[in-house]
């Protein structure tokens, strides 16, 4: 048999006579290795033949690549340590300590099967220890990390040919229900700047609100003249290179966008770029966190650790001022109270006001338009009102057209409501 020919032979002595053989690439002796697969039918035989020569010509691996997860793996990360952002890294590194502990280091990837795979993903728990002691269990989107991390690992073995399918497609995704959040309303943001005595957090906390950005996206603005422009009166968000004294910032999905700022937010801008200390570079960062964020900075940048900041590093305790904040003006929710409710309230606020969806999804900085529609635009009681009131307006253009009233108190008790073609008039016969 030619070493580029797939065989099909007969030997009627075995259970399944009909035997399929071709070559692989030479082993460590310089000879070709022999593979073969029987079948009991003799169609099945030929069938699987044509398919098998048709996948040897067009330039497939002759060979089934024996390797293990632990390989796969490792060739993974180091493929993309240089394209994926530090929490985008440890979401895989996470998945993949998921998937050694339970397939084993060892296990060779081209046993992996379809079931298998659904198994692994159906049995994750939570690992966080803090959580465990809450019982909580494992939500539903932390549930699809799972999946999205271990379907792109095997669709990656299934492009460098190591395995032809991968296990992990077409699993579907767990339904998650988006968590409730607190709208905070004009009036409420209104008494949160009022209560809020530092000029330099009530600008944060308006640049959020105001523009909708996310709290990394704020954080590290900058007084250089291009991310607060007051002349143009935006605000420009863009990925800024590393120096010594100042750390990069990323913007998320790698998407530049520019925000229109409300003149409000202007006003307050301008006052506390008349009162930045000299310096300071960064907008919100004050001249007593400057040193220890410089510092931390070039901790990593020493040690080659430079791909382990995060844009949220620049400051801290952020989130625990806003919610004392809120406290302190009597806000008691039992939904998320975070400062991304400030971005979502953005959203909410120009959703309401008859902002074109498109347009609110530029804005945002959003990928997909179903982010913006499914997790941003909620009911509130405001749009509830304003709807039956359309209801009780049309109601009222129907009255004048037919004169007829849905009042009962105008109704006398011997009339009756005549309908020409109604069933009712017509005499049975």
């Amino acid at each position: 048999m030619s070493v580029e020919k797939v065989g099909i032979y007969y030997e009627k002595q075995r259970v399944k006579p009909w035997l399929v053989r071709w070559y692989g690439e030479n082993n460590a002796r310089g000879k070709p290795r022999r593979y073969s697969k029987s079948f009991k039918r003799k169609r099945d035989a030929f069938a699987f033949q044509s398919d098998k020569q048709a996948e040897l010509n067009s330039g497939a691996q002759r060979d089934d690549i024996k390797i293990t997860l632990e390989e796969l793996c490792t060739k993974f990360l180091e493929s993309r340590k240089h394209s994926l952002r530090k929490a985008s890294l440890d979401r895989y590194e996470l998945a993949i300590s998921q998937l050694k502990e339970y397939f084993g280091s060892t296990c060779q990837i081209r046993r992996i099967r379809r079931q298998d795979a659904e198994m692994f993903i159906a049995t994750r728990e939570i690992i966080h220890p803090d959580h465990k002691r809450k019982s909580k269990d494992l939500s539903a989107g932390a549930r699809n990390r799972y999946l999205s991390c271990s379907n792109t690992i095997f669709r990656t073995a299934v492009d460098w040919e190591y395995i032809k399918k991968n296990p992990f497609a077409g699993i579907p995704k767990t339904k998650s229900v988006p968590k409730a959040w607190h709208f905070i309303t004009p009036e409420e943001f209104k008494t949160v700047l009022l209560t809020t005595s530092e000029l330099r957090v009530q600008a944060l906390y308006g640049t959020m609100y105001g523009t909708g950005l996310r709290y990394g996206e704020a954080i590290n603005l900058l007084w250089n003249g291009r991310d607060i422009d007051f002349e143009r009166g935006r605000i420009n968000i863009e990925k800024r290179p590393a120096a010594q004294s100042i750390p990069p910032f990323l913007v998320k999905d790698y998407e530049k966008r520019s925000i229109p700022m409300p003149q409000w937010l202007q006003d307050i801008l301008l006052k506390l770029h008349s009162e930045a200390p000299e310096g300071c570079p960064f907008a919100f960062v004050s001249p007593q966190r400057l040193p220890r964020l410089i510092k931390k900075w070039q901790k990593l940048l020493k040690s080659s650790n430079s791909n382990k900041w995060e844009n949220h590093m620049v400051a801290n305790n952020v989130l625990r001022n806003f919610r004392a904040a809120c406290r302190r003006i009597g806000i008691k929710v039992d939904t998320s109270l975070t400062l991304h409710c400030l971005r979502k309230s953005y959203a909410q606020n120009l959703a309401d006001n008859g902002t074109p969806i498109s347009t609110l999804k530029s804005l945002m900085g959003h990928s997909d338009i179903q982010t913006t529609s499914k997790f941003y635009l909620q009911s509130t009681d405001a749009n509830e009102q304003r709807a039956c009131q359309a209801l009780d307006r049309i109601m009222e253009v129907s009255e004048t057209d037919t004169g007829m009233t849905l009042d009962p108190s105008k109704h006398k008790k011997s009339e009756k409501l005549n309908l020409p073609n109604s069933r009712s008039n017509k005499r049975l016969h």
